[in-house]
């Protein structure tokens, strides 16, 4: 993993509480902001100390985003989708009924050149 410039991640917090504070108008996130950035531009340490925790909590969040969102996308979005499908055709939507003779489905095609040329 490279190695993250501590600025850039103060920055982009400052960034991000400032945003926040402009959408919900909420004092303690500009205070917040500022002691952040202020900090952050005086204390080294302090800098990589709040990087560390940013890049911790970004890993907690992008194991969350995978397991969990996606588990809910699945079941809110898909499965209905899938029901739907079933009720309204019949459920035959990929030939899954087994037939009464074969499953050989006869193809009554003549090739020609031009079917060689763009096979895909």
């Amino acid at each position: 993993m490279e190695k993250q410039n501590n600025a850039e991640i103060i920055l982009s917090i400052v960034v991000g509480f400032l945003a926040f504070y402009f959408i919900f108008d909420i004092q303690g996130l500009l205070y917040a902001a500022g002691i952040i950035g202020l900090l952050g531009l005086l204390s080294s340490s302090f800098a990589s100390l709040i990087s560390k925790v940013w890049l911790k909590l970004a890993e907690v969040l992008g194991r969350i985003n995978g397991s969990i969102l996606l588990t809910i996308i699945f079941f809110l979005v898909l499965t209905p989708m899938a029901l739907l499908m079933r009720l309204f055709n019949g459920g035959a939507t990929l030939n899954l009924k087994k037939p009464s003779k074969t499953t050989f489905a006869e193809r009554n095609h003549e090739y020609t050149a031009d079917d060689l040329k763009n096979i895909w």
